[in-house]
């Protein structure tokens, strides 16, 4: 009798702590999940001056590193003459130019939502439309829904914006005004086209056969080795791992903070100083007596 009330408190404990511990179990359980799903974006090369601005994190950016963990609200910022590579998932590539300015709005399982606000893009993106998924790149006066593609975009120096798809896929371009994308006039991009939306002409172009993209076609040729290079060699970065990169860089940003304050407060010290000794001398001058 015993031993049946012992295995039935056994049972009762044990079926009480499943009542009582899931709200944390289950909520750590769908934190990680979450946070597993979502896309695993990293800059996976520089070349020159590349600057990322981490959306946790205030003031200044800091100066890029290879294999850097980007997430929805980071920006990167290439400077002249100097180039960058993102991946996301050992599946997509994007290459970009020197003066390009990207952010990442949202970045998801489902809806990638980047942006392109100067410079020049090329990228080669996995669908993920099969899944129900949607990628879109906005410019400032475009957004470009990808369906499996290598394109470019380039933003010239009116602030146009132009997309081209090279030799896959399909790009669908609309116009965009006040940050939202126009329903009407929508442009379908086939392999081998391109087509411009202007600041004044909120409308995409009639798709054109490639002219002012040809010149890139070589370096979207060259990615597709590259790609296959990095899917071979891809692990996603753990959570923990992503997050303890973060926190370096936000340390490093720290102390590249202190430096410069120290040095400033030096510079200023030494200003000083050397106005106090010119005042000293200019003193001495005035009291010694004349011959």
């Amino acid at each position: 009798m015993r031993r049946r009330l012992a295995v039935g408190a056994v049972l009762f404990l044990a079926a009480s702590t499943q009542w009582v511990l899931p709200p944390f179990i289950a909520s750590a359980q769908e934190d990680e999940t979450s946070e597993e799903a979502v896309p695993d974006a990293r800059l996976t090369g520089l070349d020159g001056e590349v600057t990322v601005f981490y959306h946790d994190q205030e003031g200044g950016g800091v100066p890029a590193e290879k294999d850097m963990p980007l997430e929805a609200g980071d920006r990167l910022r290439v400077g002249e003459g100097s180039r960058a590579e993102v991946t996301i998932d050992g599946e997509s590539l994007l290459s970009l130019g020197a003066g390009s300015d990207f952010r990442v709005r949202a970045l998801e399982s489902d809806n990638w939502n980047l942006s392109f606000l100067a410079g020049s893009l090329i990228a080669r993106i996995k669908s993920i439309a099969s899944s129900g998924g949607s990628v879109r790149i906005w410019t400032p006066t475009a957004v470009a829904s990808v369906r499996g593609t290598e394109l470019g975009i380039e933003i010239d120096e009116e602030g146009a914006s132009h997309v081209g798809v090279f030799e896959e896929g399909q790009v669908a371009v609309s116009g965009v005004v006040d940050a939202e994308a126009l329903e009407r006039g929508q442009v379908v991009l086939s392999p081998n086209e391109e087509t411009s939306i202007f600041k004044d002409r909120p409308e995409p172009q009639a798709a054109r056969p490639l002219g002012r993209f040809l010149a890139h076609r070589a370096r979207a040729r060259a990615m597709r080795p590259r790609l296959e290079i990095l899917r071979r060699h891809w692990r996603r970065l753990a959570t923990e791992k992503r997050r303890e990169i973060r926190r370096r860089t936000f340390e490093r940003r720290r102390r590249l903070l202190q430096t410069i304050q120290h040095k400033r407060r030096k510079l200023k010290e030494d200003v000083k100083r050397s106005r106090r000794e010119r005042r000293v001398r200019d003193a001495g001058r005035r009291r010694r007596p004349g011959p």
